[in-house]
């Protein structure tokens, strides 16, 4: 029973941790923008989801930014472009889903 409890807490405690940057994903940014081409070539698309009934919305929010970097840096992105984001619909108003398109600069003479 011990265990069952001890391992149902670590579960919870770790569902509500926020989503830690990659190495590399630090140097991604966000914008809301559309990238200029003749800078910037496309990778791909990048997305996340995140429900926290137990975390802010700023923790999700951070998540979640967090995920879409850590996509974007997997492939060698820099720039993620955030098409779509949505906050707090229906009866879930800790709920957030955002979709992006993953993008690096340009190597010069291409």
């Amino acid at each position: 029973m011990k265990k069952a409890i001890l391992l149902g807490t670590i579960y919870f405690l770790t569902s509500c941790a926020s989503t830690k940057l990659t190495s590399g994903a630090e140097q991604v940014r966000f914008t809301k923008g559309i990238p200029n081409a003749d800078e910037y070539e496309y990778i791909t698309d990048v997305s996340c989801s995140y429900t926290g009934s137990f975390s802010s919305i700023l923790d999700i929010i951070k998540s979640c930014r967090n995920d879409m970097k850590n996509q974007a840096a997997q492939q060698a992105g820099t720039l993620v472009f955030i098409e779509n984001e949505q906050m707090g619909s229906g009866n879930c108003l800790k709920c957030i889903y955002m979709v992006g398109s993953a993008y690096r600069k340009k190597q010069p003479g291409m």
